[in-house]
């Protein structure tokens, strides 16, 4: 409990370059902060229905870690990408599984309307602004974006803790 009492005590000012900066690897208190984004907006799945994304998930619900923009798909139409940049934790949402299955290296604006992601708010949940009209050489620009709303988004919601307690 220490940890979390300092976190709320003195919570870091996120910037967008962290979130930026960041691989998605397991352990960043930034991949913490967009598990926290999910679940304080009560984010549902997105491709099983009635599931949130939520500690107390169900049954063989099992979140996982999602590439917004896929691996496959940033290497194949963005030459020269850096390996970072791609596996900047601002370019990760929690989804299912089957999601990500069903997602697998699909490019965002098919597998946004396949699933009706926009529409149905789904984005918004984890503040991921919408990628369906980003060209492959906008990607950066997009993942900029999506840095400054997970740092804005963060730092909002972990004052609002801290007036909590």
């Amino acid at each position: 409990m220490d940890s979390l009492d300092a976190l709320l005590n003195n919570p870091p000012n996120f910037t967008p370059e962290e979130f930026i900066e960041t691989g998605s690897g397991r352990n960043s208190v930034q991949r913490l902060m967009i598990y926290l984004l999910a679940f304080k907006n009560d984010a549902q799945d997105w491709n099983t229905d009635g599931y949130r994304i939520r500690a107390e998930a169900v049954g063989s619900y099992e979140p996982e870690w999602h590439h917004i923009f896929p691996r496959k798909w940033l290497r194949d139409n963005v030459p020269g990408i850096d390996r970072k940049i791609i596996d900047s934790v601002a370019n990760m949402a929690v989804i299912s599984g089957g999601a990500n299955r069903k997602i697998a290296v699909k490019a965002p604006k098919d597998y946004i309307a396949e699933l009706n992601l926009a529409a149905r708010g789904l984005l918004d949940q984890q503040a991921i602004p919408d990628p369906t009209f980003v060209e492959p050489k906008q990607y950066q620009d997009w993942l900029r974006g999506r840095a400054e709303r997970l740092a804005q988004a963060s730092n909002q919601y972990l004052e609002e803790l801290r007036n909590e307690t």
